[in-house]
């Protein structure tokens, strides 16, 4: 972290060179340390999301075939005139 000439009134630092101080820390803190972490959660989401993509083609594709399966078994127990009673 960089080290600001500090202002002084008297024997106290001034007040806006501190406050700066303080946000230009918190400012290197964020991009030093929190911001790479952002990124990397970020790419992990989308990773994510690719497989969430994936699998949810997958159920669509289990489910289309299952509903064929069972209208095929349908036809052949249901006969194909209608029942008159």
């Amino acid at each position: 972290m960089k080290l600001l000439a500090v202002c002084y009134h008297g024997a106290r630092p001034c007040e806006q060179t501190m406050e700066k101080q303080m946000l230009d820390d918190v400012k290197e803190l964020f991009q030093a340390f929190i911001a790479p972490q952002l990124e990397g959660i970020k790419g992990y989401i989308r990773a994510l999301d690719t497989k969430i993509t994936a699998l949810d083609q997958k159920i669509d594709m289990t489910r289309d075939s299952l509903e064929g399966k069972i209208e095929g078994c349908r036809r052949e127990l249901i006969p194909a005139y209608p029942v008159v009673t």
